[in-house]
């Protein structure tokens, strides 16, 4: 009777898992994105929320279509984020002069504020 084939390769799950890269990028992330929240938590704000905020104070008047296909957001999750920043007085939808079915977002003074503010704070979360 023939002896089986011993494969002399090391199987994968016996690499030390720094070796693989995506999951070292994956764990920088996570930790990069677990410091930004802790940063921006006393301002009320998530990352996605600062992340969409950034975009309404950076390129005024956007649709709420065009803010969700620029970030990667559905359109439902885009309605519900624009509604608490809406509550927390940091934006406008303001109806489109060429279209009435049209909303375009503009930050409010406020929201301006509170963007400022945010935006120190992934600077301070990577230098962690």
């Amino acid at each position: 009777m023939p002896r089986p084939l011993r494969s002399r390769a090391r199987p994968a799950s016996a690499r030390p898992t720094s070796a693989f890269v995506g999951h070292l990028l994956v764990k920088a992330a996570m930790r990069v994105r677990a410091a930004t929240a802790a940063a921006l938590g006393p301002l009320q704000l998530t990352p996605q929320e600062f992340g969409l905020l950034n975009q309404v104070v950076t390129a005024p008047a956007l649709t709420q279509v065009q803010l969700g296909s620029l970030l990667g957001i559905d359109r439902t999750t885009v309605v519900a984020m624009l509604d608490r920043l809406m509550a927390q007085g940091w934006i406008e939808r303001a109806v489109d002069a060429g279209d009435r079915r049209v909303h375009r977002i503009v930050g409010t003074p406020a929201g301006a504020d509170v963007h400022a503010r945010a935006a120190a704070a992934p600077v301070r979360a990577r230098r962690r």
